[in-house]
C-alpha cells in the first residue's frame, strides 16, 4: 500500500506538459513500467504502451513497433513481434485488434482475452475466452461496433482468435490478455495498454492499476491536444502573415527570389518548431 501511494505521489507530480512538449516519451513509458511493478510486481509477461498521438493523428511507434515494456530480458523479444506481426498481415485481417478496441469501437471499454474458460475476471472488466463458440460476436457486442462494419469486424477477430490459439504472439505461456483502455471519451482513438499475464490479477491490484493508469492517460491526452492546437494556432497565424506578404510581393517590384526566399524560411520555421 505505501508504495502504491508512492507512485500516486509521483504521478501528481509529474511533469507530463514537459515531455510531451519535448517528445520525451521514454520518460513516460518509464513510469508506465513502474506503475507495474508497484501494482503487480513484475508479474507479466510483457506490456505493450498504446499511445495515440493526437498532434500527428498517428500512434506511437519505436522502430516500427509498439512500445513495450518488460520485467524479462528484452533479447529477442523484437525478432519475435515482428515475426507475428508480419504472420498476422500474411492473414489478411481487415483491422487490427487494436483499431477495433481503441479505434473503431462504439464502448471504448476494457476487457479481458483468455485462453480458459474462468468465471474471475474482475470487479468491472469482462472476461472473453477466444475458445469458446461466438467469442468473435460477444466482443463486438461487448464494444458496441456499428452496423455498417461489424461483419468485417467479427471475421477480423475470428481470425484473429484462430491466430491466438494456435501461436504464442510475442511471447509464451501467456493464458490472458488485459486490454486497459483509456477512459477517454471521443470519437478519434484513445490511449490504453495490453498486459499479458499467467494468471488473473485480483480485484484489489485491478482496482488500483486502474487507478494508477487512469491520471496518466488523463494527462497525456490533454497535453497532446494542447500541442496539437497550438500547432494549429501557430500555422495559422504563419499563413496568415504569408497571406499577407505575399499579397504585398505580387503587388510590388520586389526581387523575384523573395517569394522563393520566405516560403523557404516557412519551411525552416516549421522545421525549428516541430
Amino acid at each position: 500500500m505505501e508504495n502504491r501511494l508512492e507512485i500516486l505521489k509521483k504521478l501528481l507530480g509529474f511533469d507530463f506538459k514537459k515531455f510531451i512538449q519535448e517528445d520525451k516519451f521514454d520518460e513516460i513509458i518509464a513510469l508506465f513500467k513502474e506503475i507495474l511493478e508497484t501494482t503487480i510486481n513484475n508479474n507479466y509477461l510483457i506490456s505493450f504502451i498504446l499511445i495515440f498521438r493526437l498532434d500527428k493523428n498517428e500512434w506511437l511507434y519505436e522502430n516500427n513497433i509498439l512500445p513495450y515494456i518488460t520485467p524479462s530480458n528484452k533479447e529477442n523479444i523484437n525478432d519475435a513481434i515482428t515475426k507475428d506481426q508480419e504472420m498476422i498481415r500474411e492473414k489478411n485481417i481487415k483491422y487490427s485488434l487494436r483499431d477495433i478496441v481503441f479505434t473503431m469501437s462504439s464502448k471504448r471499454c476494457s476487457f479481458i482475452l483468455s485462453k480458459e474458460a474462468s468465471e474471475r475476471g474482475g470487479i468491472f472488466i469482462p472476461l472473453i475466452c477466444i475458445n469458446q463458440e461466438n467469442s468473435s460476436n460477444e466482443l463486438c457486442e461487448l464494444l458496441e461496433i456499428n452496423d455498417n462494419k461489424v461483419n468485417e469486424v467479427k471475421e477480423s477477430i475470428r481470425i484473429f482468435f484462430e491466430h491466438l490459439k494456435s501461436n504464442e504472439f510475442f511471447v509464451k505461456d501467456w493464458k490472458y490478455i488485459y486490454y486497459l483502455v483509456s477512459p477517454i471519451k471521443r470519437e478519434r482513438a484513445v490511449s490504453g495498454l495490453s498486459i499479458f499475464k499467467k494468471e488473473l490479477i485480483d480485484n484489489e491490484t485491478l482496482e488500483w492499476l486502474f487507478l494508477l493508469l487512469s491520471y496518466p492517460f488523463l494527462q497525456i491526452d490533454i497535453q497532446l491536444l494542447e500541442k496539437n492546437e497550438r500547432i494549429h494556432a501557430l500555422r495559422s497565424a504563419v499563413a496568415a502573415i504569408m497571406a499577407r506578404n505575399m499579397s504585398h510581393i505580387h503587388g510590388s517590384h520586389i526581387e523575384p527570389g523573395l517569394q522563393h526566399k520566405i516560403c523557404t524560411f516557412e519551411e525552416l520555421l516549421f522545421e525549428k518548431l516541430f
